[in-house]
């Protein structure tokens, strides 16, 4: 039997299987967008969204990371029509797509373009045929911004960094140059613009998902007894055995004031607040509760 088990271990460990959900655990992410503050003005002529296309690109790179989950919010009105679709009795509930279980994201992602570049110096040879060219050139493609993740539930900057790329490219060039860009043989992504854009997507990605927790953040309430932080989800204290669901809230459930732990009744509205005592049973109840759940009674007479 013992060696049964350390066969199974081994297994475990060569397949890299985990039995530790924590381990499992993926934060959950979603990209807003890239708000373009670039002074250079060339690639308006073409019409390009770059911050649409680089927060497309950076999604992507992001899904494939496998290393989030990554929630849709650019797209977010395609998944709410279909889901209106059933709502509204165009398609059948039992096939259409169910509303109220989107996923929230519990971190925003959010870029900032400050410089999109690029510049190209030398000539051609002389031979020109329809646009297209044989020429020496050399050329630098520069891209930069910031990078911003958002703590969802607070609003907070839970981190930040400039990231920026710099392309160079010299040497015999065969395409059709305009201002650099459009329409050369290799395509954008091959162009030194198309290269530095991919870097700094490739640079966020890591960024990304260094940054982010690799575990769960566990939330903590105080102790209305003894004032001890407790991790959220544990049903008593674990210094001095307080039921925490009798805990005080954070405001009060009648009138809506702030209200700091500790607090026994409400000093706006004498409402009482750390926990309920049901008068006619007995029961501990948690505050704010008008009508006992085990006999019915009221709790303020």
């Amino acid at each position: 039997m013992k060696k049964l088990v350390c066969i199974l271990m081994a297994g475990i460990m060569i397949l890299g299987i985990s039995v530790n959900p924590a381990l499992a655990y993926k934060p959950r992410v979603t990209v807003y967008g890239f708000e373009s503050k670039a002074s250079s003005g060339f690639w308006h002529d073409f019409k390009w969204d770059v911050g649409t296309g680089m927060a497309e690109m950076l999604v992507d790179a992001l899904v494939n990371s496998g290393k989030v989950e990554v929630v849709e919010r650019l797209n977010l009105t395609d998944i709410t029509t279909e889901q209106d679709l059933m709502t509204g009795g165009r398609v059948s509930k039992k096939s259409g797509a169910k509303t109220g279980q989107l996923k929230g994201a519990e971190y925003i992602v959010r870029g900032t373009i400050t410089e999109f570049d690029y510049r190209e110096s030398g000539g051609n040879l002389g031979l020109t045929i329809k646009g297209f060219n044989l020429g020496g050139k050399t050329s630098e493609a520069h891209i930069a911004g910031i990078i911003r993740i958002y703590d969802a539930t607070t609003g907070e900057i839970y981190t930040s960094k400039r990231f920026e790329k710099k392309v160079p490219s010299s040497g015999l060039t065969v395409g059709y140059y305009h201002k650099g860009i459009g329409g050369t043989l290799g395509g954008f992504k091959k162009t030194p613009l198309g290269k530095a854009t991919h870097l700094a997507i490739a640079d966020m990605t890591d960024y990304i998902v260094s940054a982010l927790p690799s575990s769960p953040v566990v939330q903590e309430l105080q102790c209305s007894k003894c004032g001890a932080m407790v991790p959220e989800g544990e049903k008593f204290c674990p210094k001095c055995g307080a039921d925490m669901s009798l805990r005080a809230p954070d405001e009060c459930p009648k009138c809506g004031i702030g209200i700091p732990a500790g607090t026994k009744f409400c000093a706006n509205c004498g409402t009482q607040i750390a926990g309920v005592t049901c008068p006619d049973c007995g029961k501990k109840l948690a505050a704010g509760t008008n009508f006992c759940p085990y006999c019915g009674g009221k709790t303020s007479k």
